[in-house]
């Protein structure tokens, strides 16, 4: 494996590592139904700002475009998951 191969491997790792940070700090508290759409907002601005910051640091395209699939992807997790945190509350309440 070469250096460049390492280097873009540890990255990866390093943007997963930082995108399941924030998701945890925001998925905990998004279980209070006030704060929901916050969240995703504060989520989806920490996407863009780590768009702008990969430009910045001169990330290769198709590794920015990785690391941005992979923000999106827990983006559409969290986003899922308090839709369905929302539809079983609806169906308490009416229950």
């Amino acid at each position: 494996m070469t250096n460049d191969e390492m280097e873009t491997r540890i990255l990866r790792l390093e943007t997963r590592l930082a995108a399941t940070q924030v998701l945890l700090h925001t998925f905990l508290p998004a279980t209070v139904p006030d704060r929901r759409h916050q969240i995703l907002r504060q989520f989806g601005q920490y996407c863009a700002a780590t768009e702008a910051d990969l430009k910045t640091q001169g990330v290769p395209e198709a590794d920015r475009r990785w690391q941005l699939a992979e923000l999106a992807q827990m983006y559409s997790a969290l986003d899922g998951a308090l839709n369905l945190l929302q539809e079983w509350e609806a169906k308490k309440k009416s229950g």
